[in-house]
Parts: structure tokens; C-alpha cells; sequence
């Protein structure tokens, strides 16, 4: 009797793990589809850097693209030629059958490169996963998405800023003094000029009568 339950336990899981999306680690995924992005350790200066892609859905899907790029630019192997702006790729996904893709990067010197790997369907959301590369001292470290880089910023550069001579003001506008007027107006002198009191005409001369003289 314990027996067949074990089986039948047993069964139970291997069915749910056959309708379930293979896992693959710590990649990311949305709804049906699951993508991760690998990069091969240790990593050495001057040598290509070996770069695994894995994408695995839950159904078909058609006409998939799936990506992988680089920031800062890098150069990266697709189909024996050496890009910059990143490589693209169309396929047809069959339900739990990963896919995976390995390319080859060249990073151009030291610095922090992002790798991303992304795959889109028209039918479902665009999902991507990222490592970054912290290429130093001829070898380089790897980061997954969420871990931070230890790496202490460099000092902010201090800029020394020596006054020069002040500028010379410009010269502004004095206002002259008033200087008090000299030139006196003489005074009017107020003459009186006498009005005749109210003329009362003399009176005539009276005309006297003369006597003819006799002879």
C-alpha cells in the first residue's frame, strides 16, 4: 500500500514538472516565456569572452527574435563577422525545448560592459536578462542582474580658480555743483505818479464891458 502511494506521489510530480517551464536558474521570466544570459569565467585581457544565451517558453511560439547587445558598445561574433550594434536572431520555439545560442564578445578595453540578452513574440511581453563585466587590471569580473559592483568611484576632479585683477569700474556721471548767481536784478523803484484830485474846471473870466472911448 505505501508503495503505490509513492507512486502515485511520484506520478503527480512528474506530470506538474511536464507542463512546467524547464527552470533555468536565475534568468528571468514572463508568463510563458524565460530568458538567460551566461558568461564564462575567468576572463583574461585581450581574449574573447564566451557568451551563452538560453531561451525556454511554456508553448510554441513563432518568429521569436531573440537579441543580444552590449553597453558601451563591444564587438560581438554573428555568423563569423564582428559587430557593434548587436546581434538579432529569428527562430521558431517548440514548447519546453530550450533554446540556446553562444556567441563570442570582444571588449574593447577596461571599463563596465552590460550584456543583455532579450527575446520577444508579438504574442507576449519582451523579456531580457543582464550580466555586467568589470574589466580591470587584464582580468574581469562578472556581476549578475541585482548584485552591485564593490568599485569605489574615483575623486571628483578640483578645479583651482585664481581671481583675477578686479575690473576697472567705469567711470560715472558727477553731477556739477550749482554755484550760487552772482547777477543781482536791480530793484524797481515804485514812483508815485500823482493823479490831479478831481479837475473842477476855473472858472472863465468874466468879460468886463468897455466904454467907447469918445473922441
Amino acid at each position: 500500500m505505501k508503495r503505490l502511494w509513492g507512486l502515485t506521489i511520484l506520478m503527480i510530480i512528474l506530470t506538474g514538472c511536464g507542463k512546467s517551464t524547464p527552470p533555468i536558474g536565475s534568468g528571468q521570466c514572463k508568463e510563458a516565456l524565460c530568458v538567460k544570459i551566461e558568461v564564462d569565467e575567468p576572463i583574461h585581457w585581450g581574449e574573447p569572452v564566451a557568451v551563452t544565451v538560453t531561451v525556454v517558453a511554456k508553448r510554441d511560439i513563432s518568429d521569436l527574435q531573440v537579441s543580444l547587445t552590449s553597453y558601451p558598445p563591444a564587438s560581438i561574433e554573428n555568423q563569423g563577422e564582428w559587430v557593434e550594434e548587436g546581434t538579432r536572431v529569428n527562430v521558431n520555439l517548440a514548447a519546453n525545448q530550450p533554446l540556446v545560442l553562444v556567441h563570442k564578445v570582444r571588449l574593447p578595453g577596461e571599463g563596465i560592459f552590460e550584456l543583455k540578452a532579450g527575446a520577444y513574440a508579438p504574442s507576449l511581453p519582451y523579456v531580457s536578462d543582464s550580466v555586467r563585466i568589470y574589466l580591470h587590471s587584464e582580468k574581469g569580473d562578472v556581476y549578475h542582474l541585482g548584485t552591485s559592483i564593490p568599485v569605489t568611484p574615483p575623486p571628483l576632479l578640483v578645479y583651482t580658480v585664481t581671481p583675477g585683477p578686479s575690473p576697472t569700474p567705469l567711470p560715472t556721471d558727477t553731477p556739477w555743483a550749482t554755484l550760487p548767481s552772482t547777477h543781482v536784478p536791480p530793484e524797481r523803484a515804485l514812483t508815485q505818479i500823482p493823479y490831479p484830485n478831481p479837475a473842477v474846471s476855473p472858472p472863465s473870466p468874466l468879460l468886463m464891458p468897455t466904454r467907447d472911448t469918445y473922441p
